[in-house]
């Protein structure tokens, strides 16, 4: 599951914390799908380690959540020679190729078939939540887009559990 400010509220000094309601609501997605791995992809994932951040989920009481990884940073070429962050979507489709990868490795002798139904015993499921809507178009069925100022409700919980219930096959 891909993160950003799902589950933080600005408050009125305009910094950001933890909102209890929208640890609460991710709570209930860990409780239904308890096998989860977290990859960070939010702004704040520069400078931090998957210890720094499963340390600011578990003292923030969000329980039985794994953080296994974060987006590496992905820059695009503009004008002149200076770069831009790429889009979102860009950074959690380097991860998602990098797992196919490990789940699904070529297998030169098998024909399309028999590659498939190979395929078919490790299949996984992906969720992308985030406050911002730069997510690829083939990633439109993962995300949820969260609003920004109120992160994650439990009116997400339903759609998050049915995409997370819902195994993907290269």
């Amino acid at each position: 599951m891909a993160t950003d400010r799902t589950y933080n509220t600005t408050l009125p000094d305009g910094n950001c914390d933890f909102d209890p309601k929208a640890v609460a609501a991710l709570n209930a997605i860990i409780e239904q799908v308890p096998n989860l791995e977290f990859i960070i992809s939010s702004t704040w994932r520069l400078g931090e380690t998957v210890e720094s951040f499963q340390k600011i989920l578990d003292v923030r009481g969000v329980i039985g959540a794994r953080v296994t990884g974060i987006t590496p940073r992905v820059m695009i070429l503009v004008n002149n020679g200076r770069t831009s962050s790429a889009p979102r979507g860009c950074e959690i489709q380097q991860v998602l190729n990098d797992v196919a990868q490990e789940l699904w490795p070529f297998h030169p002798g098998l024909t399309m078939r028999e590659e498939y139904e190979l395929r078919k015993q490790t299949p996984y499921s992906y969720l992308i939540l985030d406050d911002d809507g730069d997510m690829l178009y083939w990633q439109r069925k993962n995300f949820i887009q969260t609003n920004g100022h109120k992160g994650l409700q439990m009116s997400d919980v339903p759609k998050a559990i049915k995409i997370l219930n819902m195994p993907i096959i290269l």
